[in-house]
């Protein structure tokens, strides 16, 4: 088990291995983290891989509020989340899932928000037709958050998935 605080930003790391999703949903994280109480603002960050074919609590929260996207959003969550590396962060209030690489400098390098939409760590579209509904958001010019997509269908499931694997070797 590996605890800390991310990036001096108040995130509240656990990297857990090895555990089922049973005993990893009757964890007390707050007290893994010392802290008596979790707060808030601090997401909870869980490894799934090895963890099988459900998510705890906390990422299962987010992904059920997708209701007719859930299916191909799960199915992202469970592409992306069992790459090397990759640490799977979801707040409590269960706004948002985060990749993040382990190890990595460069922070996060996708966000999956509960209605589909999946920002990449990317600052440009990438060349070619790969990626015909990926669009550019409208952020400041230092957000390196640049490329997202809808996830609906089995297509735009494909784009987000390599659009991911990208971010991924970025970071």
């Amino acid at each position: 088990m590996n605890t800390g605080t991310k990036g001096g930003k108040g995130m509240n790391k656990i990297c857990l291995i090895g555990y089922t999703v049973e005993e990893l949903n009757g964890l007390d994280i707050a007290r893994l983290q010392g802290l008596g109480t979790t707060p808030a603002s601090a997401p909870v960050m869980i490894d799934v891989n090895g963890s099988g074919a459900a998510f705890p609590q906390v990422v299962a929260a987010v992904l059920d509020q997708a209701e007719a996207r859930k299916p191909f959003l799960t199915a992202f969550t469970k592409d992306v989340a069992t790459w090397p590396n990759v640490v799977l962060a979801a707040r409590e209030k269960g706004k948002y899932l985060r990749f993040d690489k382990a190890g990595s400098p460069a922070g996060s390098f996708t966000y999956l928000r509960p209605g589909g939409t999946v920002n990449f760590r990317l600052t440009a579209l990438p060349l070619g037709s790969d990626f015909p509904d990926a669009f550019l958001r409208k952020v400041q010019a230092d957000n390196p958050r640049k490329v997202a997509i809808v996830v609906w269908d089995a297509s735009t499931l494909r784009q987000a998935i390599a659009l991911a694997k990208l971010a991924y070797d970025a970071a």
